[in-house]
């Protein structure tokens, strides 16, 4: 798999100590992908999962164009 990393993580400074700290990790980049996909066919009209499986494989393309020079 291609490098996934969270894409909204929520940070918390209010406990103990110095720094931020992770209070939620939030959606994975892939997951936040597949919804801007989602999102721009949200009139078709395919099947749900056939819709579900094509926009995730938008999200793993879009996760790899990340990485390539």
């Amino acid at each position: 798999m291609t490098d996934n990393p969270q894409a909204f993580p929520c940070l918390d400074n209010s406990g103990e100590g110095f720094g931020l700290s992770m209070r939620d990790p939030g959606m994975t980049l892939r997951d936040w992908f597949a919804g801007q996909a989602l999102a721009a066919r949200a009139g078709n009209q395919d099947a749900p999962h056939a819709l579900a499986a094509h926009v995730y494989t938008i999200a793993d393309a879009m996760l790899k164009a990340r990485n390539t020079p």
